[in-house]
């Protein structure tokens, strides 16, 4: 914007009077802090919001920054400021998703002692983005959305087979456990027959614990 401008004429500009404002303590300062956070926020906000709409009308690899920052009305230096690129705002998304999975799924084993518990939020935040999800793991996505989606359903199993079977996890098991969650989200996207979250959910489970009890934790 300022760039537009020109360079400015240091010995024409008169130099303004400021008054000397004491730094932010205490109180103030919290309150400033919190009012920067919020700003934050909302500009996260609207830059994941634009980038989801466009991955569902353009694709991610077609994708450009410049796309995002029109949709958002976000200056080019506040994207920046916060994101590499167009990858690293999908990626920092699916980190907050993995994060309120991770609560869920410790908030199952302390509440039931159940495993999986991630996977009920899972489906359904899969079935609410149908068609962000087909972008990102069907045909057209790119592979490091794919590797790094398949990567998070990996920690997350890995972490309760950890309890299971009180820290010897096979690892080939963790492999087959996340790559078949991955497969059945694959074919519920592009596949006619829609069953429901809670269907999925309930399926997966059947057949996790199934697998898991046969090889004998």
């Amino acid at each position: 914007m300022f760039d537009s401008l020109g360079a400015p004429d240091i010995e024409a500009a008169p130099v303004p009077y400021r008054t000397f404002r004491p730094p932010l303590c205490g109180k103030e300062a919290l309150v400033d802090a919190k009012k920067e956070d919020r700003r934050i926020q909302k500009t996260r906000k609207l830059l994941t919001e634009a980038l989801l709409a466009l991955v569902q009308e353009k694709g991610f690899e077609d994708l450009t920054v410049q796309d995002i920052l029109d949709r958002a009305n976000v200056g080019r230096s506040t994207f920046y400021t916060h994101f590499q690129g167009k990858e690293d705002l999908l990626l920092q998304g699916l980190d907050h998703l993995q994060g309120a999975m991770r609560d869920l799924q410790q908030q199952s084993r302390k509440t039931t002692g159940e495993a999986f518990g991630f996977r009920h939020f899972l489906f359904a935040h899969v079935q609410e983005q149908r068609g962000v999800f087909r972008a990102m793991i069907g045909r057209h996505s790119g592979l490091m959305i794919q590797r790094r989606f398949q990567q998070m359903l990996l920690e997350l199993v890995r972490e309760d087979l950890k309890v299971l079977f009180s820290g010897t996890v096979p690892e080939d098991l963790v492999q087959f456990i996340a790559g078949g969650m991955y497969g059945m989200m694959a074919g519920w996207m592009d596949g006619r027959a829609k069953p429901s979250p809670e269907e999925m959910s309930d399926r997966f489970h059947r057949f996790a614990t199934a697998l898991v009890g046969g090889c004998g934790p």
